[in-house]
């Protein structure tokens, strides 16, 4: 399998209307930061309305030299090592071995000269991107799968942002699924009004 079929179903009475946004952490982030990228963002969907989409298992990796030339996209497993090299015909990605044990998917910028930045995707769509990585540094991805959800008034897809600032964020585990409904419920006016939430249901398991 390689990717798990999902919908979004509105069955909230959210009176605004919210945009519905999906990202991921990358857990082997060293320095802390809570900026992530919009992976995916779900917009006018109503109530009783479904939306259907994809979310892939594989990752890819590619690299920005200093010049801003993009290297070719490259699939990336946990435990993949890359190294960024200088060759006659400009850089390079390169896949080479992992170190024992490696858990993570890295990337070292082994050019003698000149910052690199990586950019890690998922469908297409940025999870992250990390700059100004200098020679003889590594960054480090991590992309368990589980998603994180929220409803908020307004987001662009592919974007950055900080997740400190955003609402009241949702954990969807994905381990063992083979397709499920992202079901958002709650909203509502005045005193009846109830929290927003989101929840997976109508799941179909590997074991099942």
């Amino acid at each position: 399998m390689s990717a798990i079929k999902l919908r979004y179903v509105n069955k909230s009475f959210d009176v605004h209307n919210e945009d519905v946004l999906i990202f991921l952490r990358n857990e082997a982030k060293m320095d802390g930061s809570p900026r992530c990228y919009a992976w995916k963002v779900i917009k006018n969907c109503g109530y009783d309305q479904v939306h259907p989409f994809l979310f892939p298992l594989e990752n890819m990796i590619s690299v920005i030299d200093s010049n801003g030339n993009h290297s070719p996209a490259q699939l990336a497993l946990p435990g993949d090592r890359f190294r960024v090299t200088r060759s006659r015909s400009g850089m390079q990605l390169v896949k080479c071995t992992p170190k024992p044990g490696d858990v993570y998917i890295t990337v070292d910028n082994g050019l003698e000269l000149g910052a690199i930045g990586v950019i890690i995707s998922k469908s297409g769509k940025a999870l992250d991107t990390i700059k100004n990585i200098a020679p003889g540094q590594s960054v480090f991805f991590d992309y368990k799968p589980v998603l994180k959800v929220v409803s908020v008034g307004e987001i662009t897809e592919g974007k950055s942002f900080s997740s400190e600032v955003i609402g009241d964020v949702h954990t969807i585990s994905l381990y063992g699924i083979e397709s499920a409904d992202i079901v958002k419920r709650g909203g509502g006016w005045g005193r009846d009004a109830t929290k927003i939430t989101f929840s997976l249901e109508n799941e179909d398991r590997y074991d099942d």
